[in-house]
């Protein structure tokens, strides 16, 4: 018997004050993310590489009840092999579903008539996160039209989310050409059904593709919550891994703590970019220049980030320098703000490419090392807006992720958030 099913044959009475505290110490994750420098070619191309962040019309979500019976398990860096498998042998454990993604690049996209409305070449590509999922267990986790539409997705064909559908200017019978292959649109969920991704496809199209990380779990159970917490972590051998229900978290995925790309592209605008070596790309110039600037703020000097981040860095410092605690930033130690850079290499697009993240004082507060930062910076950042990486699942205790204007928060066409 594994490891996880000894610990699921434990009785909820006999573990409940254990278990309270490792559900305590399970509580915050996030993704990856420092700052780099950028480089600025021209790409050849009709593209959405200036793309306004106007492009979509986001609406608030869907507010409803969500049930305590539905867990999000996602660990950095994706999951171990074969963890759905040992998750699905757990005592009181009704359905699990894989979810595969990765950051496809598309080539060109053309409308039901056959009419190219992007495309790109030379190495440019539109980065679009993706997500591979298994129709039938997937859709299980939804309700409605979304769960119906995504429940007959097959091999060829991919979702994709409202915003996404209007970001891409695409439509049911639209087809999308990624370096892996081809796929067509069969239909458009909601935001939230969809993960926050702005391209589902089947989980017979994930190789071809290069949707191959199996980024997180969910997981419908009627045993105690904490008991399954405990039986998967005790099953990861002290792998940090989150949990989360639906009640926990807007977006049930992987990486749940920040605004997934969809997001950041609606309220920031969307580029081409073109990789160059190690985890550095190439930014669309055209949109570089209208959306990235150069201001000089307090304590720092100058900055460049995107344009609409200036107004709560500039109020955040501003408090800082006003209160006589401009000492706890180190303008030396500033790793910039606007970065034209992945994760790491072979990962997504960091939120620095956008302009939309920053990290203070990184010499003493490396990823993965317990902060140094004071408390009284955190907080003021925070009343800005600003989230500090030092609480995610691997710490990043000099990186804040900068607050996204007017769409922050909001999704498009709502949609069934899994789990309803």
């Amino acid at each position: 018997m594994s490891r996880i099913g000894r610990r699921a044959a434990l009785g909820a009475a006999a573990v409940a004050g254990v278990l309270a505290g490792v559900a305590a110490s399970l509580a915050w994750a996030g993704p990856d993310g420092t700052g780099a420098t950028s480089s600025t070619a021209s790409p050849s191309t009709a593209s959405p590489s200036t793309a306004s962040p106007a492009t979509a019309s986001p609406v608030t979500a869907v507010a409803t009840a969500d049930p305590a019976d539905v867990l999000l398990v996602w660990t950095s860096g994706g999951l171990p092999d074969g963890l759905a498998h040992v998750v699905r042998t757990v005592p009181g454990v009704e359905q699990v579903t894989l979810v595969r993604g990765d950051e496809t690049g598309m080539v060109r996209s053309r409308d039901r008539d056959g009419s190219v409305v992007d495309a790109q070449t030379d190495g440019w590509r539109i980065p679009l996160d993706t997500l591979a999922v298994e129709p039938s267990t997937f859709a299980s986790f939804l309700s409605g039209a979304d769960a119906a539409t995504v429940g007959t997705l097959e091999p060829g064909e991919a979702l994709l989310t409202t915003t996404s559908a209007e970001l891409r200017r695409l439509g049911k019978g639209s087809t999308i050409e990624l370096d892996g292959g081809a796929v067509t649109v069969v239909g458009t969920i909601g935001d939230l059904s969809g993960a926050g991704a702005e391209l589902l496809v089947s989980g017979g199209d994930a190789a071809p593709l290069g949707v191959t990380t199996e980024r997180y779990l969910l997981v419908r159970h009627t045993t105690p919550r904490a008991v399954l917490e405990l039986a998967i972590a005790d099953e990861l051998g002290g792998r940090a891994v989150r949990f989360r229900t639906p009640a926990e978290t807007t977006w049930l995925r992987h990486g749940d703590a920040v605004e997934p790309n969809l997001v950041v592209k609606a309220a920031l605008g969307e580029f081409a970019y073109r990789n160059t070596s190690g985890r550095s790309v190439e930014i669309s110039p055209e949109w570089v220049a209208r959306w990235i600037v150069t201001e000089r703020v307090p304590i720092l000097g100058e900055v460049t980030c995107h344009r609409t981040i200036m107004q709560p860095l500039r109020a955040a410092l501003e408090e800082l320098s006003d209160g006589a605690l401009g000492h706890l930033v180190d303008p030396s130690d500033f790793a910039g703000c606007f970065s034209a850079r992945r994760i790491a290499a072979g990962q997504p697009l960091s939120h620095h490419a956008w302009g939309a993240a920053l990290d203070l004082n990184v010499d003493g507060n490396p990823r993965g090392s317990f902060s140094t930062q004071d408390r009284r910076l955190v907080d003021t950042m925070a009343r800005h807006g600003f989230t500090w990486g030092g609480a995610w699942l691997v710490p990043d205790p000099a990186h804040y992720e900068a607050p996204l204007p007017t769409t922050a928060g909001l999704v498009s066409g709502g949609g069934a958030r899994p789990g309803r």
